[in-house]
């Protein structure tokens, strides 16, 4: 007589065994080193000709492994449905592996948060970097982003093109923004989760008001300020200190108090960017009072025109390569492949747990493939 299978969550495997587990799906080399963040954790992999690929799989703790599962689904549907655009990140390929649905993604050169004290890193380049960021996030919206809810240098990906084309004109822009982690997006409208990063977070955020396009415009400002002070907070103090985890600082910064006083006295930047009319543009968008932040649309022209009078041809690049990124996100993507893979996952995991409820939430039917294409 068989005894009963037991079948074993993936979260319980030795991270060793589960290097090898993504390996033998995808075919890649060894382990590069992972990183965990608050939704799930990265494995990255050496993929050749000089490239990494990386995969994500979701946290299951404090989660249980259907409750993990099903939070990376809606992560990965709303993904989806904000595809396609050059500046921001989308994964290639989803997958199983027992009870834990996958997603691999291109791994991209650093991420913001590597580079914002990178003197390489240059006052323009950053400037391009800022008009590239709000081009996503402008496109995002339009998709369906109502607030990304913890968008910090982190969760910012970038791709240095200079890494992958030859002959590029002589230009400091050449640094383009990947916006990535989507776990945490739209929260608030869907079930009243306000929270994010403390640092980060807008004044609606804390006082758990509506969040919109006037929240990306604060963290825009926010970003703006931490970039070209090449490393400050506006409440006026460094990050890095906060990012290296020291001792006091790190408490600190995660505690409520803090931001509320600097909420309270109206969040004013405490120093200068040396650009009196970026400085207040920063003010502007660092407003406490939604309504009177700039569009994202007037951000990006002031970013823009502020990189036309240190170099116009940086600002000429720049400007090519926005509506670029804006055209090809309009032309035709072939996303039905990928559909038919992320729905093999939804399926897969609506049998494994039992739960026919997860095929009418996150099932991507064919005329929504056609409508997203």
């Amino acid at each position: 007589m068989l005894s009963e299978t037991v079948l074993y969550s993936f979260h319980d495997i030795p991270p060793e065994l589960q290097q090898f587990l993504f390996r033998a799906r995808k075919g890649v080399g060894d382990c590069l080193g992972t990183t965990a963040g608050f939704s799930g954790r990265i494995f990255r992999f050496h993929a050749g000709t000089g490239t990494e690929a990386c995969v994500k799989v979701p946290l299951a703790t404090p989660a249980t492994a259907d409750e993990a599962a099903t939070r990376f689904l809606r992560e990965l549907r709303l993904q989806r449905t904000m595809y396609y655009h050059q500046f921001v990140h989308w994964p290639f390929d989803f997958d199983l592996i027992h009870d834990a649905p996958i997603a691999w993604f291109r791994f991209w050169d650093s991420d913001l948060a590597a580079l914002i004290e990178d003197e390489s890193f240059t006052f323009e380049g950053r400037l391009g970097m800022l008009a590239y960021l709000a081009a996503a996030l402008d496109h995002c919206h339009m998709k369906g982003l109502v607030a990304h809810q913890d968008l910090k240098p982190e969760n910012v990906f970038v791709q240095d093109l200079r890494r992958v084309a030859s002959g590029l004109p002589d230009a400091s822009i050449w640094r383009i923004p990947k916006l990535a982690d989507f776990g945490s997006v739209n929260l608030a409208s869907e079930c009243g989760e306000f929270g994010g990063t403390n640092a980060y977070m807008a004044p609606e955020q804390w006082r758990r008001t509506p969040l919109g396009r006037h929240t990306s415009v604060w963290s825009l400002g926010l970003i703006a300020y931490e970039l070209l002070t090449f490393g400050h907070h506006p409440v006026g103090q460094p990050t890095r200190p906060w990012r290296n985890r020291a001792s006091g600082v790190f408490n600190r910064w995660q505690k409520k108090k803090m931001w509320l006083k600097w909420l309270d006295g109206g969040c004013r930047p405490q120093g200068t960017v040396g650009d009196a009319d970026l400085d207040e543009l920063i003010r502007r968008c660092l407003d406490p009072e939604p309504a009177v932040r700039p569009l994202i649309a007037g951000f990006s022209a002031e970013i823009l025109a502020a990189l036309r009078r240190r170099s116009p041809t940086d600002f000429e690049q720049a400007n090519f390569r926005i509506f670029h990124a804006q055209d090809v996100s309009r032309s035709n993507h072939d996303w039905p492949y990928l559909d038919y893979r992320f729905n093999s996952v939804v399926a897969a995991v609506a049998e494994r747990f039992s739960d026919p409820s997860v095929l009418d939430r996150y099932l991507i039917s064919e005329e929504e493939t056609a409508a997203l294409a």
